[in-house]
C-alpha cells in the first residue's frame, strides 16, 4: 500500500515539474516576444527620423542652392544661410567656396529628433564673369577728367594752412567757399553760385561765376575774375582783370574793367559704368556680400586688381593698399597708410554714398562719388583728381592736391571701340552627396 502511494505522489511531484518548465518556457518566449516588439517600435521610430532628417537636410541644400543661382556672390558670407526650422526639425548649411575652380560646397545638416543627417552638394559657376577692354575715350568724357576737382554741390575749402591745386582746375555746380585764414592756390576755379568770403585768405586764382561774388574781408585776389557783379571789402584787391556788371570799388582793382556778364555752363558728373569692374572682382573672389570694415597693421591688394563691396567700406588699418575699392554705400577711410590705383582704375568709389577720409595717408588716383559728397580733414596729399556728385570740403591740415588726368580705361559707355564685361552667372549642380 505505502509503495502504491509513493508512487502516486512521485508521479503528481513530476507533472508538477512539467508544469513549471511549461510555464517557464512560455513566459520566456512572451518575454522574447514582447522585447522584440519594443526593439521594432524603436527602430522604426529612429529610422523615420533619420529619413525625416535626410528630407529637411535636402531642403536646406536645395534652399541654398537657390540663392546661389541668383546671387552667386553671397557664396562668400554667412548672412543669407541662417540655420530654419522646416517641418519639425532645422537644417544649417555652410557654404566654403572654391576660388579657383569657380565653384562652391553645399555642407547642410538637417535635424530631426535625435537625429542628424549631413547631405552634401557642390555648385559651380559655367559661366564666368570676363573683363571688359578699354576703348578710346570720347572728347566729352576727357572734358569731365580734365578737372582735378570735379564738384556737384558746393566746393568748400576750410582748412587753417591754405591749399594748394598748383596749376589745376576746379569747378562746382554749386558755390565757391573759402574759410579759415590760409591762402588757395589753384590755375581757375569755375563756379555758378554766389559766393562770399569773409575771412582774410588770399585767392591765388582766376575765378569764373556764373552769379555774383562778395568780399568781406583783406583777402587779395591775385588772378582775373569774372562775375555777374563784383563787391570788394575795403581793403580787397584783385591784382587782375574784371569783367563784371557792377563793380563798387574800380580802384582796387589792378587790370582792366570790362562790363559784362560771365557765364558758367553747369559741368555733368560722367557716370561711370560699374560693370566691367564688378565682373574682374567677382571672377577673383573680390566681392562682398555686406560692410567691410579692414582693420589692424595690414594693408590690401585685392586679387585681380578690384575689390567690390555690397555696403559700406571703412578703412582703419594703418597699411597700404593698392588696388581699386569699389563700395555700393560709403567709403569711409580713418586709417594712416596709402593708396594707389593699378591699371588706370579709379581709386576710391562710392558708387551710392559719400567718401570721407579723415586719416594721414596719401592718394594717388581717381576719387569718384557718383552722387554722394566727398571730405578730407586728414594729412596726406592727393595725386590725382577727385569727382563727386555732392558737396567737397578740403579741411583739417590737407593742403596738397597734385592734378593728374586719370580717366577710366574700362568706362564703355565713355569709349569706342572698347567692349563691356560680361557678369553673367550660369550656376550648376557639378556633385551631389548624401
Amino acid at each position: 500500500m505505502k509503495t502504491v502511494m509513493q508512487r502516486v505522489r512521485d508521479s503528481r511531484g513530476s507533472a508538477l515539474v512539467t508544469v513549471l518548465i511549461v510555464l517557464t518556457t512560455v513566459s520566456a518566449y512572451l518575454g522574447i516576444v514582447v522585447a522584440s516588439s519594443s526593439q521594432r517600435a524603436f527602430s522604426a521610430t529612429k529610422l523615420a527620423d533619420r529619413v525625416r532628417a535626410q528630407l529637411v537636410a535636402e531642403a536646406g541644400v536645395t534652399k541654398a542652392y537657390s540663392i546661389l543661382v541668383t546671387n552667386w556672390s553671397a557664396r562668400t558670407g554667412d548672412e543669407a544661410f541662417p540655420q530654419l526650422s522646416y517641418a519639425g526639425g532645422t537644417f544649417d548649411c555652410t557654404i566654403v567656396p572654391n576660388e579657383t575652380l569657380n565653384m562652391a560646397k553645399i555642407s547642410c545638416v538637417g535635424t530631426y529628433g535625435d537625429d542628424q543627417v549631413t547631405v552634401i552638394m557642390d555648385v559651380k559657376n559655367f559661366g564666368s564673369p570676363t573683363a571688359g577692354t578699354g576703348g578710346s575715350l570720347s572728347t566729352s568724357t576727357n572734358a569731365a577728367y580734365g578737372y582735378a576737382l570735379l564738384v556737384g554741390g558746393d566746393m568748400e575749402f576750410n582748412g587753417g594752412s591754405g591749399f594748394n591745386l598748383s596749376a589745376g582746375t576746379a569747378h562746382a555746380n554749386g558755390a565757391f567757399l573759402k574759410g579759415g585764414n590760409g591762402d588757395l592756390t589753384a590755375g581757375t576755379v569755375t563756379f555758378r553760385a554766389s559766393s562770399t568770403y569773409n575771412g582774410v585768405p588770399n585767392l591765388n586764382a582766376t575765378l569764373k561765376c556764373d552769379a555774383d561774388i562778395t568780399t568781406k574781408g583783406g583777402g587779395d585776389v591775385t588772378g582775373n575774375v569774372e562775375c555777374d557783379n563784383l563787391s570788394l571789402g575795403p581793403v580787397s584787391l584783385v591784382n587782375g582783370n574784371v569783367t563784371s556788371l557792377t563793380l563798387n570799388r574800380p580802384a582796387n582793382v589792378s587790370g582792366t574793367k570790362t562790363v559784362g556778364a560771365s557765364t558758367v555752363a553747369s559741368v555733368t558728373i560722367p557716370t561711370i559704368d560699374l560693370t566691367p569692374y564688378y565682373a574682374i572682382a567677382l571672377a577673383n573672389g573680390q566681392v562682398y556680400s555686406s560692410d567691410v570694415h579692414l582693420s589692424g597693421s595690414a594693408g590690401a591688394t585685392p586679387a585681380g586688381g578690384v575689390m567690390w563691396v555690397n555696403g559700406t567700406l571703412r578703412i582703419s588699418s594703418s597699411g597700404n593698399f593698392t588696388g581699386c575699392f569699389i563700395a555700393t554705400v560709403d567709403v569711409d577711410i580713418s586709417g594712416s597708410g596709402n593708396f594707389t590705383a593699378v591699371n588706370d582704375y579709379p581709386l576710391l568709389v562710392a558708387r551710392d554714398g559719400l567718401i570721407d577720409i579723415s586719416g594721414s595717408g596719401r592718394y594717388t588716383g581717381l576719387i569718384y562719388a557718383r552722387v554722394g559728397g566727398f571730405e578730407k580733414t586728414g594729412d596726406g596729399d592727393v595725386t590725382g583728381t577727385i569727382i563727386c556728385g555732392g558737396d567737397f570740403l578740403a579741411g583739417g591740415n590737407w593742403d596738397v592736391m597734385n592734378y593728374a588726368s586719370v580717366p577710366p580705361p574700362l568706362d564703355p559707355a565713355a569709349a569706342t571701340g572698347g567692349t563691356p564685361g560680361s557678369s553673367s552667372d550660369v550656376i550648376g549642380v557639378s556633385a551631389w552627396q548624401r
